[in-house]
């Protein structure tokens, strides 16, 4: 099916770059990640359990799942 496809040489620039961004973004991320402090990530492990109040209580909302 792809024997027909005639590609120009530009057009394979496209895939390239396209992959060469989402890997960059992947190592900028993954590195950050990797060299967070222990302080922090636990603070962002906490995140989503936080009440406004700063408590760990679980909100009256999630019960209702």
């Amino acid at each position: 099916m792809f024997k027909r496809l005639i590609l120009e040489e530009w057009q394979m620039v496209i895939p390239v770059v396209a992959f060469a961004l989402t890997f960059a973004v992947f190592l900028v991320l993954s590195a950050k990640a990797i060299l967070l402090g222990k302080k922090q990530s636990e603070h962002m492990a906490s995140l989503p359990l936080a009440n406004d109040d700063g408590s760990q209580q679980k909100d009256k909302h999630s019960d209702l799942n």
